[in-house]
């Protein structure tokens, strides 16, 4: 029996502080002569404290759901730009076709923005941004214009959102709850990673607990998680009849 799957992003932040806290408390009752997890549990507990700073400083902060708001619109309008490309290359016209195989060399370069840390993500659009103008034809060739000015728009609106929270929050830490998670869940994966290996090798009898434990939390999580997307693909279907 392994630990199961579980799409991290998809989680709320308190969910997924919840989960990481869960792994780092269910690692502890493994016996260390056996577990040989002591570093990706001393790394995972690291990055949990940060991560619960950043949750108490989200939690605090009455901008972050705009905040948040705006950020999601940002992905999508990458997305989506990302999209329209992609579909272009299998134009009918050559002529059309040609301009995208350019602009998309341009986006492979840009292609992981959605997943970056937020500020990291911001200094992306910019640069893509750029990197757009010098081929406006190309762009107005294949149709990608609207795309582009949406990214502008919610760029520039992720910008104010984001300078208003920032004077709010100027006298809290500086830790992003969007970069805590990255690196929480590189710490549980290096830590599950480790854990599932050493099930494959000797059957692993030192982890059954975590794993009995871990997989009934995941579970939970990963039940709430099919709920809202099942909630979120009913209100789509109502609001197109």
């Amino acid at each position: 029996m392994f630990v199961e799957k579980i799409h991290l992003a998809s989680l709320h932040n308190e969910e997924h502080t919840g989960l990481i806290s869960y792994a780092s408390e269910y690692a502890k009752d493994i016996d260390p002569q056996k577990g040989n997890i002591a570093a990706q549990l001393t790394d995972l507990d690291s990055q949990l404290e940060l991560e619960k700073l950043a949750l108490d400083q989200v939690q605090k902060n009455s901008l972050t759901q705009k905040a948040n708001a705006a950020d999601a619109v940002c992905d999508n309008a990458l997305r989506g730009l990302f999209g329209h490309v992609k579909n272009q290359l299998n134009h009918f016209d050559p002529l059309v076709a040609e301009a995208a195989y350019g602009v998309n060399v341009i986006c492979e370069s840009f292609k992981d923005l959605p997943s970056r840390g937020r500020n990291s993500q911001t200094q992306g659009e910019e640069q893509l941004l750029n990197e757009l103008e010098k081929v406006k034809a190309d762009i107005e060739t294949i149709g990608l214009t609207g795309w582009v000015n949406h990214l502008k728009d919610a760029h520039k609106a992720f910008l104010a959102v984001n300078t208003d929270r920032n004077a709010e929050d100027d006298a809290k830490p500086e830790t992003n709850m969007r970069d805590a998670r990255l690196s929480s869940d590189a710490a549980y994966k290096a830590l599950v990673d480790r854990i599932n290996a050493y099930i494959t090798i000797d059957g692993g009898a030192a982890y059954t607990s975590f794993v009995t434990r871990l997989n009934g939390r995941i579970a939970d999580y990963n039940a709430t998680i099919a709920q809202r997307k099942g909630r979120k693909k009913k209100d789509d279907t109502d609001t197109t009849k």
